[in-house]
C-alpha cells in the first residue's frame, strides 16, 4: 500500500508542478500576445509617419522646384534690367561726352536758387539720368 501511496503523491506532485508551469506558461504567452499586439500598432505607426513623411517631401520638392522657376525668372528679369541700366549708364556718358550742360541752362529750368546761387540736393549723375530718361521719352 505504501507504493501506491507513494506512487498516487508523486503523480499529485507532478500534477501541481504541471498546472503551476502551465500557469506561467499562460502568463508568458498573453504577455508575447500583448507585446505582439502593441509591436504591431507600432509598425502601423511607422508605415502611417512614413507615408507622411513621403507626401511631405514630395511636396516639398514640388516647392522646392516652384522657388527655383520663380528665382530663375527673377533672375532674368535682373539681367535684363542690368542691361537696361548699362545701356542708359553709356547713353548718359555718350550725351555728356557730346554735350556739356550750362549753367544757364541750369538757371532757366529753375533747378539754382535765383536767392543763394545754390544747386540743391541733386548730384551731377542725377541730372545727367534725368536729362537722359527725357531724351529717352
Amino acid at each position: 500500500m505504501s507504493l501506491t501511496l507513494g506512487l498516487d503523491v508523486l503523480m499529485v506532485v507532478l500534477l501541481f508542478v504541471a498546472i503551476v508551469y502551465a500557469i506561467v506558461l499562460d502568463h508568458h504567452l498573453s504577455s508575447t500576445r500583448e507585446n505582439h499586439r502593441m509591436l504591431a500598432q507600432l509598425i502601423d505607426q511607422f508605415y502611417q509617419a512614413a507615408g507622411k513623411t513621403k507626401d511631405d517631401l514630395m511636396k516639398l520638392k514640388n516647392a522646392q522646384e516652384r522657388f527655383r522657376q520663380d528665382l530663375q525668372k527673377e533672375t532674368e528679369k535682373a539681367l535684363k534690367l542690368k542691361k537696361e541700366l548699362v545701356f542708359l549708364l553709356e547713353a548718359i556718358e555718350k550725351k555728356n561726352v557730346m554735350t556739356k550742360t550750362p549753367s544757364s541752362v541750369l538757371y532757366e529750368e529753375g533747378r539754382v536758387s535765383s536767392l543763394t546761387g545754390v544747386m540743391p540736393e541733386t548730384s551731377a549723375s542725377e541730372e545727367e539720368l534725368l536729362l537722359a530718361l527725357k531724351d529717352l521719352k
